[in-house]
């Protein structure tokens, strides 16, 4: 995204992507803001709001790589293992799909 000039809409991910999960947190694993926390995020949510008028168009391709890297932490979460082997059977699920693609580049 930043080579074709939409470095606001990539940087907007990173501000976007904490407020997915804060939402998902609450929505799904029913965690509880305190009074200073939604505060925060109200200050948050309009200061991103604030950014993504002054891009002049809706960041959609910011909003799905959050939406999906959210979901991709949501999921992680869900799964009863040790990092280490949630991250060594992530590597063998891809692992062969990443062989078709560098065989494919040669």
């Amino acid at each position: 995204m930043v080579t074709h000039h939409q470095a606001t809409e990539a940087s907007l991910g990173y501000y976007i992507m904490p407020i997915m999960n804060v939402v998902v947190a609450i929505l799904f694993l029913h965690e509880k803001l305190t009074k200073y926390s939604t505060l925060a995020l109200i200050f948050v949510i309009i200061g991103v709001t604030v950014l993504t008028i002054n891009t002049g168009s809706i960041p959609i391709t910011t909003i799905i790589m959050a939406a999906s890297f959210c979901l991709y932490g949501l999921i992680k979460k869900q799964v009863p293992l040790p990092s280490t082997m949630s991250l060594a059977l992530e590597t063998a699920l891809i692992l062969k799909k990443w062989t078709i693609f560098i065989q494919s580049v040669k």
